[in-house]
């Protein structure tokens, strides 16, 4: 009965936190679709695949100049606060914060001084060194935001860190627009540097109404924590690097390949499957990494926290992937313009990658917890070789649509490699409901893309048919774990 008992209320916990951080980031999906159907009819497909150039660098970027430390930080502030407690956690939320600052710092100017050599790397031409030197600036606020959701997160202030994701969101997106909009030559840079901006202001506001530590930690006890941070952050810094690059590198090739306006069709697919599948796995970052940290030295309690949050995953995001699957023709015409209708084939290869990503990604926590670092970089090492080979190898045949099939068969790929790490780490195994649910969604997948393929209205059918269906099952499993 304790047992049961404990299944119940971990289930609650996950549900509560992926509720809080579900219900913003769907606010904040709306918003995203907004946003992106007014870019996208202000600077046509070219200027979209400018846009998701500039983004991507940005990402890139501020992937290797955080050293990982964000990532590391809900782990660092959870295991400090069970160490030591308030005075712990104190050491950790100041230790994180001063090192996003510095590491913010360097990264800008290290931008800064290599603009003009960046530029022809990523774009082709040093004329746009002026925006990379710019766009140093959104790498250092990525940072410092990093840094602040990682302290929220590792508090687990759930409540805050979705409220200051959807009003920066919004802060964000207003300004972004308007400056599209009012200010063609320069908008897309001030669209991309805004939402960093955003961030950063309204993540700032929150943490200053965190309680103030009663003492003052000296800079000799945060040297200790800091070298903790790194340990643990190079690795996933090179890590997140490596998985950022990966797409960059494709944007630059299909650029150089078959130029700005086949990219902007990728970046119209890559976006809207980066915008909705948010809503799903970013509470994994915001509850469930804490708590798997403090569950991570007991394999039973690990192996049960893994199996809830994939089950939660699987069923919320679920119906999500088939409706796009079977809708992607309408749903970009809808979210973009119709030219962006072209993109359809490749969005329905991310979706049913999309199947793999959602069982892959608690797995990929059991190592970030575990301080596996370097076997986490590994597999996002083997992950993207895996992408950028197979995209730039089916390139020439399949246009900008090979890097959905790369997508496909990186997580193809990813996902054996990380259960096998994790069966070793805590002698993990999926629960057979959990495998249920995995297996029927990939099915289901697979035949709303052969039935789109046919036909624009029978994918149509199809995916919002066995959206319904996968949805009302999830509602049914759903409500008996409350």
């Amino acid at each position: 009965m304790a047992l049961e008992e404990g299944v119940r209320l971990g289930h609650r916990a996950a549900l509560r936190s992926t509720g809080l951080m579900g219900s913003a980031s769907a606010a904040n999906l709306l918003i995203g679709l907004a946003r992106m159907k007014i870019v996208a009819l202000l600077v046509g497909a070219a200027g979209v695949g400018l846009l998701g150039i500039f983004q991507n660098f940005m990402t890139a970027a501020a992937a290797l100049g955080g050293l990982g430390i964000a990532t590391a930080a809900p782990r660092e502030i959870a295991a400090q606060s069970a160490a030591q407690g308030v005075s712990g956690e104190t050491l950790a939320r100041r230790a994180v914060m001063a090192g996003s600052i510095a590491l913010a710092v360097i990264a800008v100017a290290a931008i800064s001084l290599c603009r003009g050599w960046i530029a022809q790397l990523v774009l082709g031409t040093p004329d746009y060194g002026a925006a990379i030197g710019w766009l140093g600036i959104g790498v250092a606020l990525s940072i410092i935001y990093a840094g602040q959701s990682g302290i929220l997160s590792g508090l687990q202030r759930i409540a805050d860190l979705a409220q200051v994701t959807l009003f920066g969101a919004v802060l964000g997106s207003i300004v972004g627009v308007l400056a599209v909009w009012l200010i063609p030559s320069d908008g897309i840079l001030i669209y991309v540097l805004a939402a960093p901006a955003a961030a950063v202001l309204v993540g700032g506001l929150y943490l200053l109404r965190l309680p103030r530590p009663r003492s003052a930690v000296g800079a000799g006890k945060i040297g200790p924590v800091w070298r903790d941070l790194v340990t643990l952050g190079a690795a996933t810094m090179a890590g997140s690097f490596v998985a950022a690059a990966g797409p960059l590198l494709i944007r630059v090739a299909i650029g150089d390949r078959m130029g700005l306006h086949e990219l902007g069709l990728f970046q119209a697919s890559w976006a809207l499957a980066a915008v909705y599948l948010g809503v799903v796995l970013q509470a994994m970052s915001a509850d469930y990494f804490p708590r798997l940290t403090r569950e991570i030295t007991d394999p039973l309690a690990a192996t049960k926290a893994v199996n809830e949050q994939t089950e939660i995953a699987l069923l919320l995001g679920g119906p999500v992937i088939l409706a796009v699957m079977g809708g992607a023709p309408l749903i970009l015409h809808l979210l973009y313009a119709s030219e962006f209708q072209a993109a359809a084939a490749m969005l329905r290869w991310q979706m049913l990658g999309d199947v793999l990503k959602v069982m892959s990604w608690p797995l990929g926590f059991v190592l970030l917890a575990s301080r596996r670092g370097l076997a986490f970089f590994a597999v996002e090492l083997l992950g993207t070789a895996v992408f950028v080979g197979t995209t730039l190898l089916l390139l020439d045949r399949l246009g900008f649509v090979a890097a959905g099939v790369g997508y496909t068969i990186l997580y193809a790929a990813y996902l054996p490699a990380l259960f096998a790490i994790c069966r070793r780490q805590i002698g993990f195994r999926w629960e057979v409901p959990v495998l249920r649910d995995a297996v029927l969604l990939f099915v289901a997948a697979v035949i709303v893309m052969a039935v789109a393929d046919v036909g624009e209205l029978a994918g149509l059918i199809a995916g919002g048919s066995a959206a319904a269906g996968f949805g009302l099952r999830a509602l049914s499993r759903l409500r008996g774990r409350r």
